[in-house]
């Protein structure tokens, strides 16, 4: 046999996967560009969520709401999020994550568009029931992201696009200071707040359309040739070249036919003239729970989604309530404005939280916002550097019981003021990288074709938490201070133990493509 004729057998008999692909191209300009993508989509999605913060007061100082109504706009907004997940999820894994993270940011634009013009208290429901719904789209960007990255920088590229979501708080917060400091003529009206969002959700949907449509999607769709299109593209843009051979999905990697008569060779590349255009297939609900590991996953994950953002909102919202306390203690004369004396009675915390006033924010309330929220860094980093020395099941157990048990340092009595803004700081570092831990291993665990249905669907639990959070911190710890901080300990503490107990270790592990190990399918080409 002559050695040409030696190579083509070679090159026909040669495989690799979409994991292969983006390993062997490494982490480069493309890459860099994904990276701004889906730090662009967690921005608008900080920016929308965090509006609803900003403009409750001023929605119920324009309309004269009570705070039952105030709140009732909050629940309203989660409860769109909630349904929304789940279909955006299954939009997403059916038709594509390009295309679902399109429509769902024109969604939004028009949902925050609508929002602006809204006259009376049904409208405004309306509206943020709309944007709820919308916006619960943008973590599809999460299982995308994760898709274009190579195995061993996945740890530090999902730490370092979620700063992404501080430097959207930090735009919004921003926003609102410059229209209270300068004192504009649209004086700070809820209104330009919302406007402001539009232009923003509006800017970013139209750099959506320059982003390439996910490989793994492609190819488990019989999209072989726009799979290898988009993986070329990798290649070019990171000075690299593919491999040699012919792709295929994970599982026929070292199987299935070799004796194609569709394939050519050109240079030391193959090229499959005749691609077959079969389809994996489309993962349901049902598959979350197809087989015992998988309900497994799933239940646990649910559980650690929701414990993760009732402890991220919750802390979020204890702060306010504690520091806003020391203020009326210091008003009252109960105490110097720096200690929190034992035995504070409830009734201190109904003025604070049940309040009738209508009550503007202030310069101060929007600094302690960024205060708050530039926690989220260290956490941040934290999260990068045990990613690399420890399993993904390890790190989130460490990173929940390590933000659960400091709180029950707020029991000390009396508690220096200084002292609690520490904890709240450390457990608010340590919640977030937890948070963002779990966004990272959970596509990581699902295969392609439920990656973002399962994303979807853990992320709607996770916002039942995040529903149910400002009953705990707003209400419940009116009767009971401690019992509201040892619910959270509690919470966190959970979460880490049923980290404990998933089933799968994604720490150096491929994408999985397909629902199980053995399917109908035939091998795809590439074209």
């Amino acid at each position: 046999m002559e050695e040409g004729e030696v190579l083509e057998e070679h090159l026909v008999a040669a495989t690799f996967t979409v994991e292969d692909a983006i390993n062997e191209c490494g982490f480069g300009w493309f890459q860099v560009k994904a990276t701004l993508f889906a730090g662009l989509v967690l921005t608008v999605a900080s920016v929308i969520i965090f509006l609803l913060v900003i403009v409750s007061p001023e929605v119920r100082c324009e309309f004269s709401f009570s705070a039952l109504e105030e709140c009732f706009i909050t629940t309203v907004a989660f409860c769109g999020m909630i349904c929304g997940s789940p279909i955006w999820g299954s939009l997403s894994d059916k038709y594509g994550r390009k295309k679902s993270l399109i429509l769902c940011m024109v969604a939004l634009f028009l949902a925050t568009l609508f929002s602006c013009f809204a006259k009376n208290y049904a409208y405004l429901l309306v509206s943020w029931g709309l944007i709820g719904l919308s916006v619960s789209g943008t973590p599809m960007a999460t299982p995308f992201y994760s898709e274009l990255l190579p195995a061993k920088h996945r740890p530090a590229c999902f730490m370092f696009v979620h700063v992404f979501n501080a430097i959207g708080i930090f735009f919004e917060v921003g926003v609102a200071i410059l229209f209270t400091h300068f004192k504009l003529k649209w004086k700070l009206k809820w209104y330009w707040l919302n406007g402001v969002a539009t232009v923003v959700v509006g800017l970013s949907l139209l750099l959506f359309l320059l982003v390439p449509e996910s490989p793994y999607y492609l190819l488990t769709s019989g999209k072989a040739a726009k799979a290898t299109e988009v993986l070329a593209k990798v290649a070019k843009n990171n000075g690299k070249m593919l491999p040699v051979g012919r792709l295929v999905l994970q599982q026929d990697k070292n199987g299935g036919d070799d004796d194609d008569d569709d394939s050519d060779v050109e240079g030391n590349q193959l090229i499959a003239i005749k691609p077959r255009p079969e389809k994996v297939r489309r993962g349901t609900f049902r598959d979350l729970f197809a087989t015992s590991q998988q309900t497994v996953t799933t239940v646990l994950l649910c559980v650690i989604w929701m414990c993760s953002t009732f402890g991220y909102f919750g802390i979020v919202l204890l702060t306010t309530e504690i520091l806003d306390l020391f203020d009326v203690l210091h008003a009252e004369n109960k105490s110097d404005g720096t200690l929190w004396p034992c035995g504070v009675d409830a009734a201190d915390f109904r003025n604070v939280t049940l309040g009738g006033q209508c009550e503007m924010l202030t310069m101060n309330d929007y600094f302690q916002f960024l205060w708050t929220s530039a926690a989220e860094l260290p956490g941040l980093l934290l999260t990068v550097f045990l990613a690399k020395v420890m399993g993904r099941k390890k790190l989130l157990a460490v990173e929940f019981i390590a933000s659960g048990l400091p709180i029950f340092l707020l029991f000390i009595c009396p508690l220096n003021k200084y002292l609690m803004m520490l904890i709240v700081f450390v457990v608010r570092s340590l919640i977030t990288g937890a948070l963002q831990a779990v966004y990272m291993y959970t596509p990581e665990v699902y295969p392609t074709a439920i990656r973002s249905l399962g994303v979807g669907f853990c992320n709607a639990v996770g916002r039942c938490g995040a529903l149910i959070s400002p009953f705990v911190a707003q209400v419940f710890i009116i009767r009971t201070v401690h019992g509201a901080e040892a619910v959270y300990g509690g919470m966190c503490i959970l979460a880490g133990i049923c980290a404990i107990f998933l089933p799968i270790e994604t720490k150096n592990r491929e994408l999985k493509d397909v629902l199980a190990p053995k399917t109908e399918e035939k091998r795809l080409i590439i074209n």
